[in-house]
């Protein structure tokens, strides 16, 4: 399956429904669990900060759990629009 199709299968790609702080987000993955993979969790959190940039790259903060696994998976909000894609995660 292509990268675009399984994105299409979450919702709309919505880069201009930028969520704001307080606002819930959610990020589905498929973490890893030692040699167990967790296939299509999700997890909740907040918007922290909306603009935060790091490096001159500019990054969604939020609080939802993500881990190995999550990274290229999609950030929703609400109405199942995708708002960010995961990239990292602060330690």
């Amino acid at each position: 399956m292509s990268p675009d199709s399984w994105l299409l299968r979450w919702g709309k790609f919505t880069p201009t429904a930028n969520p704001g702080p307080g606002e819930k987000v959610y990020a589905i993955g498929s973490p890893g669990l030692g040699a167990e993979v967790l296939e299509q969790s999700i997890s909740e959190g907040l918007v922290s900060t909306a603009g935060r940039v790091i490096d001159g790259h500019t990054y969604l903060q939020h609080s939802a759990a993500v881990n190995p696994g999550n990274s290229g998976g999609p950030l929703l909000d609400d109405h199942c629009r995708v708002v960010s894609i995961v990239t990292l995660k602060a330690r």
